[in-house]
């Protein structure tokens, strides 16, 4: 018995001894992005479906099919509505295809597609909005995985041309920062897909006017993370304007976020506002939230009248 005891007692201590060696992990963040081998790409027809079809490529489909599963059962994506991209070489990109709900789609249902949309592999057509996608990732080299979405609350943002406040919510100052905003145009097309590119190419987050929310990371698991982080900053704020607006604190506060979203390698982004810590933002005001919406309507429905 004494002899259990003191095993015991040397057990312990050696568990502690191993906590103390272990070495906090700081910043950056883990990379979780997909590496090639530059100029590597494959060329012919054989080399292509042996890549599409080869194990670590598999693998990226399956986490696909999974984040898509996440992202459906959250209500982010409505039939078949969204879709997700993947870089996995220079003129290389993993895509998910038209017309497949994202709660049900397979790894069969994955598509190849090179930087111009042209389609490589795959039995299922791609999206046609992975042009927009494209456009981000020309544009940007940190841009090696893309999200793009319709959760309610971020997309009722950008339905009524709005954006949420900053400084209000230090996870959302870090892991998105400013949100861009692109106009509309019809889904699919060339034309919206630059208006996309060009939003996207120094930030993480764009609001897509009258249509839903693109995110990009090195990753594509960290751009749905990013899709689900706007969604609750845009859920709590319209929460905070049924309560009189949401409180903000100063520039003084914001550049510690802004230090920790470039260590974390994030993209550079314009700073916060000029807000004084504590003042309530006008624009969540909830009457003049409610000001502003019913003007916006006031003015579309005075364009329609017939003169």
């Amino acid at each position: 018995m004494v002899i259990r005891k003191i095993l015991m007692k040397k057990a312990v201590k050696k568990k502690f001894r191993q906590r103390e060696e272990v070495e906090v992990r700081d910043y950056p963040i883990p990379v979780k992005d997909y590496s090639w081998e530059p100029g590597k790409d494959p060329k012919t027809r054989r080399e292509i479906e042996k890549f599409f079809n080869s194990p670590k490529i598999e693998a990226i489909k399956r986490l696909i099919v999974d984040l898509g599963r996440r992202s459906y059962g959250r209500s982010f994506n409505d039939g078949n509505g969204g879709n997700f991209t993947v870089r996995v070489g220079d003129n290389l990109v993993l895509c998910t295809p038209t017309m497949v709900s994202k709660g049900s789609m397979t790894v069969q249902d994955m598509c190849l597609v090179n930087l111009d949309g042209e389609q490589l592999a795959g039995s299922r057509r791609r999206t046609s909005e992975v042009l927009a996608h494209l456009a981000i990732m020309r544009r940007q080299k940190l841009a090696k995985a893309c999200c793009h979405a319709h959760p309610p609350h971020a997309t009722a943002f950008a339905l009524a041309g709005l954006t949420p406040p900053r400084c209000a919510n230090p996870e959302t100052e870090i892991f998105i920062g400013q949100v861009a905003v692109a106009d509309y145009d019809t889904p699919g097309t060339s034309s919206m897909a630059e208006l996309v590119g060009e939003a996207g190419a120094e930030h993480d987050c764009v609001f897509m006017l009258n249509h839903g929310v693109m995110t990009w990371a090195g990753d594509v698991e960290t751009a749905l993370w990013k899709m689900e982080n706007i969604e609750a900053h845009c859920r709590t704020c319209m929460l905070a304007a049924q309560l009189g607006g949401a409180l903000q604190f100063g520039p003084e506060k914001a550049e510690q976020l802004i230090a920790m979203r470039d260590a974390m390698g994030f993209v550079r982004q314009p700073d916060c506002r000029s807000f004084k810590s504590g003042d309530k933002s006008l624009l969540w005001n909830m009457d003049a939230f409610v000001d502003a919406v019913a003007a916006r309507v006031a003015k579309k429905l005075g364009k329609g009248k017939k003169r």
